[in-house]
């Protein structure tokens, strides 16, 4: 009996022993992957951390460089690739405000209803490319985009008060005036720039919190998966060596 006590304990020993084995493994597996996991909800905190930098700082440079309390660009919106367009197409006009009586610098709405020529040979005003307030149609649908190339040949072509404009900035005026975009300087075309940048970056950052929630899970799950591997591996050694004790005094005895 004590010879079937011996063999049985080893056995058991044994069982333990290998079970103890593929739980270490388990373990380290279990441990890398909560590293990795922490290392990808650590780097997508970092992302998110640096485009709200990015933010108030665009913010702030854009605050600081207004002129007026409520300049007609803050309701102006560019697409993509025409902020320079638009910037050496009106200036720094549009930093000025809406106002209503003449007596200050800004837009004021006088006239209801008026015509505009169309621009030579089908040429797209600029009402397609821009989001804009009422004050700036009239003057958005005599402005035309063209490819560099055809600028001064169209040029030719206007009518009193249009003016064609290149997305690098090149501008040609209707009284003979053109301006090549290496000349252009517009605070306008910055504030658009700016103001396009930071519609994609808030964008960005609501994908990256939403990213950061998901890796934030996803690493406490595999948190979890770990402590509790790391538990059983411990639980396991415990046995492993009460009964390790119980092979010896069984030997002994």
């Amino acid at each position: 009996k004590a010879s079937e006590s011996l063999t049985e304990t080893e056995m058991v020993v044994s069982t333990h022993a290998n079970s103890l084995e593929r739980l270490e493994d388990e373990c380290k597996r279990a441990m890398k992957a909560e590293d990795r996991g922490r290392e990808k909800w650590l780097e997508s905190k970092s992302k998110l951390a640096a485009l709200i930098s990015e933010i108030e700082a665009l913010q702030e440079l854009i605050q600081d460089t207004r002129r007026t309390s409520e300049p007609l660009l803050n309701k102006v919106s560019a697409a993509a690739g025409y902020e320079l367009a638009l910037g050496a197409a009106m200036s720094d006009e549009m930093n000025f405000p809406r106002q209503v009586t003449g007596e200050e610098s800004g837009w004021v709405d006088f006239q209801k209803t008026y015509y505009v020529k169309d621009l030579p040979e089908d040429i797209k005003n600029f009402t397609h490319f821009v989001e804009h307030p009422k004050e700036l149609s009239r003057r958005l649908k005599n402005i035309g985009i063209v490819d560099p190339k055809d600028g001064a040949r169209l040029q030719l072509k206007l009518s009193d008060g249009q003016s064609l404009v290149s997305k690098e900035g090149d501008l040609w005026r209707w009284d003979g005036f053109v301006r090549r975009s290496s000349d252009i300087s517009s605070e306008t075309a910055l504030k658009l720039k700016n103001a396009n940048r930071l519609k994609k970056l808030h964008q960005l950052k609501e994908e990256v919190r939403k990213s950061v929630i998901a890796e934030q899970d996803r690493h406490q799950l595999l948190e979890k998966k770990s402590k509790k591997t790391v538990a059983l591996r411990d639980s396991t050694k415990r046995e492993y060596i009460n009964l390790e004790k119980q092979f010896t005094n069984l030997k002994l005895s």
